[in-house]
């Protein structure tokens, strides 16, 4: 149900990029005991919202080496997220902000580096690259901050909830 619904927001609001591919990856790093499905979790996700994309003929979904770095830096993230062992809200947002200037850093760096041209193979052309991609670091921090405190909070949430019953039944 999560793959999808991140997969179906991600299509609904291209092109906002408020995704929840970046916290979903921080989340399943983090949460999942099982890590092969903490890594799977962002890539069937964002592979099914390429899929749409693709079949609905909204965007590009099939783009290129370009795509294959956002699978791999998304599984980055989900690996970063394996080390976040306290959860609380102070580690929670310095590995979400964390995890969006990796995503930021990594994913323009490489488009600088593949452009093929587009932008001058200098540090100018560099800092224009990022400069170019400023404001989708800003969609991405806003939405995975929101992400994480919906996917996060939900976590504790069901965890408070679910051992609250298990201390009821073990009173029976």
């Amino acid at each position: 149900l999560m793959i999808f619904a991140a997969a179906v927001s991600r299509v609904l609001l291209y092109p906002v990029s408020f995704s929840p591919l970046i916290a979903m990856a921080l989340f399943g790093g983090a949460v999942i005991n099982n890590k092969k499905l903490a890594f799977l979790l962002p890539l069937l996700a964002i592979f099914l919202s390429d899929v749409l994309f693709e079949f609905f003929n909204v965007a590009p979904g099939f783009y290129g080496l370009g795509q294959v770095v956002n699978y791999s830096l998304l599984m980055l993230v989900a690996l970063l997220g394996t080390y976040l062992k306290k959860l609380n809200l102070i580690t929670i947002s310095g590995y979400t902000i964390a995890s969006c200037l990796i995503f930021y850093s990594l994913s323009n760096s490489s488009v600088f580096l593949m452009s093929g041209g587009y932008y001058p193979k200098s540090f100018a052309g560099y800092m224009e690259c990022m400069i170019a991609g400023l404001p989708f670091l800003k969609a991405n921090l806003i939405s995975t901050a929101s992400y994480s405190l919906l996917f996060f909070g939900a976590y504790f949430l069901a965890t408070k909830h679910f051992q609250k019953e298990r201390l009821a039944y073990n009173k029976i």
